[in-house]
C-alpha cells in the first residue's frame, strides 16, 4: 500500500486498505489516520467511514463509531455491513432495541441483494 500511495497520493482505496492492514495488526490508532486520509481524499467513500467506525468501536469509542456508520449509511443506504456494525456498537452501549433495528435492516438489505453483510 505504501508503494501505491507513493505512486498516487490521491488513491483513497490504498489508504483505506493500508488502514485495514494496520487495524488487523492491532494498531487501530494508525489505521484511523489512514481512514481519515482516505475520507479527506474522497468524502463520499462509505467503506472508509465503515472501516474507521470498526476501528473506533474496537477502541471502545462506540459513539464516534456510530457517527461513522451513520455517515456510511447516509452515503450508501444499501450498505448492509454498516448497519450490522452499527448494531454491534449499539449493543456495546446497551441499546439493544437500536441494535436489533440495525441487525434487521442489515438482514433485509442482504437478503434483497443476495449478498453477504
Amino acid at each position: 500500500y505504501d508503494q501505491a500511495i507513493n505512486i498516487d497520493p490521491k488513491f483513497a482505496e490504498a489508504y483505506r486498505s493500508r488502514g485495514v492492514a494496520k487495524a488487523k495488526a492491532g494498531n487501530c490508532q494508525a489505521a484511523i489516520k489512514d481512514y481519515d486520509q482516505a475520507i479527506n481524499i474522497d468524502p463520499e467513500f462509505a467503506e472508509a467511514y465503515r472501516s474507521r467506525g470498526i476501528a473506533k468501536n474496537t477502541l471502545g469509542d462506540h459513539h464516534a463509531a456510530i457517527e461513522d456508520y451513520n455517515q456510511a449509511t447516509w452515503i450508501n443506504p444499501g450498505f448492509a455491513g454498516a448497519y450490522y456494525d452499527r448494531g454491534i456498537a449499539w449493543d456495546a452501549l446497551g441499546d439493544h432495541q437500536a441494535a436489533k433495528a440495525d441487525y434487521n435492516e442489515a438482514i433485509q438489505i442482504s437478503d434483497a441483494f443476495g449478498g453477504p453483510l
